[in-house]
């Protein structure tokens, strides 16, 4: 009797999650977004070193001690699921539900910047359902990593170039390779504006010489036209001063 009555109970547990009510937690579970944003923490003054470069000056008693840090939002939810969130980094694992959320966004920081991290979020059905505790959607989402040569001097005149941007998600390469790909992507840069600009030159020429033949008529007659004008104004002076010299 006890195990015809478990049976019964569960199959009961099981029928109330119905097939209308999964198609519509499907449909809630696509509108749940993730994104990252950069920002910016202000450090403990026991907590990190003055620059050398201020020390002994005014500006070493004002000088604030900042990190970069990424912001990592998850919107959309509701209290239809929460969800459960691990990375490839320190694999640490955490659960959020619905009543975490601030203004419908649940936020966590994450600092670790040196490296391409990758966010693993399952979301799961909640106890608010009639089918509580099944996966129905996995979310993954990556943040890049700090660009160990953002802001050298080689990248002044590159900065669109993707070894000088701030966030990166390519592996780390030598300094030597570094330099190499930039150099050379300064001169094909600079080779390229050259060639546009001789190649402006040119069609500025064309154009100019088929304006020329295409209005050739109107020149010549503007130029004949000149001449006679000329000729006739030179010929009244000439008139003139012969008249007053008399």
């Amino acid at each position: 009797m006890l195990i015809i009555t478990f049976f019964i109970s569960n199959v009961d547990a099981t029928s109330k999650c119905e097939y209308k009510e999964q198609a519509e937690l499907n449909s809630m579970v696509a509108n749940i977004k993730t994104s990252y944003e950069e920002k910016e923490g202000i450090l403990d003054r026991n907590e990190y070193p003055i620059p050398d470069s201020i020390l002994g000056t005014p500006e070493e008693e004002t000088y604030v001690g900042k990190y970069n840090y990424f912001g990592v939002n998850i919107i959309n939810l509701t209290n239809k699921f929460y969800i459960v969130v691990s990375n490839n980094v320190n694999q640490e694992i955490k659960t959020f539900n619905y009543s975490d959320a601030k203004e419908g966004i649940i936020s966590f920081d994450w600092s670790e910047l040196s490296v391409v991290t990758t966010f693993t979020l399952k979301v799961y059905s909640s106890n608010e359902t009639n089918c509580g505790g099944e996966l129905y959607r996995t979310i993954y989402l990556t943040t890049p990593r700090i660009n160990e040569y953002y802001g050298y001097d080689l990248c002044e005149g590159a900065n669109d170039y993707y070894l000088c941007q701030k966030y990166v998600t390519f592996n780390t390469v030598s300094f030597e390779a570094f330099e190499k790909q930039i150099n050379d992507y300064k001169n094909e840069e600079k080779t390229n504006n050259d060639k546009n600009d001789k190649e402006n030159k040119d069609k500025w020429y064309v154009s100019v010489s088929n304006f020329v033949k295409e209005h050739k008529v109107i020149f010549i007659v503007s130029g004949v036209s000149l001449v006679v004008i000329s000729g006739v104004v030179i010929a009244v002076i000439v008139k003139k001063r012969r008249s007053s010299d008399l």
